[in-house]
Formats: C-alpha cells, sequence, structure tokens
C-alpha cells in the first residue's frame, strides 16, 4: 500500500464527491458514510497533530486513499 501525506490527502479528496457507498476497507473497517468518516478523520489528526497515538485514523485514511486510487485505475 502506498502511503502518502497527510497534506495529499486532503488535497485529493477536496475535489472528490463522495457517494453513498458502502465501503470494506479491510476486515474491521467498514465505511457506510464515506464523507462522514473521512472529515471526522481528517478533524481529529489536524486537532492532534503530532500525537503517535492517532496513527490509526491516518492509517484509515491512507487505505481510503489507495481504495479511491485503485477504483480510478481500474476504470481507466
Amino acid at each position: 500500500m502506498k502511503t502518502v501525506s497527510l497534506d495529499v490527502i486532503e488535497k485529493y479528496f477536496s475535489g472528490v464527491s463522495f457517494t453513498d457507498d458502502i465501503i470494506k476497507l479491510d476486515q474491521c473497517t467498514e465505511i457506510f458514510n464515506i464523507k462522514k468518516f473521512y472529515e471526522s478523520h481528517l478533524k481529529v489528526l489536524k486537532a492532534n497533530k503530532g500525537n503517535k497515538l492517532m496513527m490509526p485514523y491516518y492509517h484509515r485514511l491512507n487505505k481510503l486513499y489507495n481504495f479511491y486510487n485503485k477504483k480510478l485505475i481500474g476504470q481507466s
């Protein structure tokens, strides 16, 4: 899985129209409201910048970023 900075993730999703799809990122993470998931995770990370305890939020956002990029590549 490609790891990118939070700035790259934020810039990427600023141009995305979120759908009502349900996404299964992994065996433990299923997203029912993609926009709410993204916004809440981004808010937590920005409020706790540099706090290593918040890394799971970053990892899930990074998985979402990779999921969307894989989806776009598959549509080409």
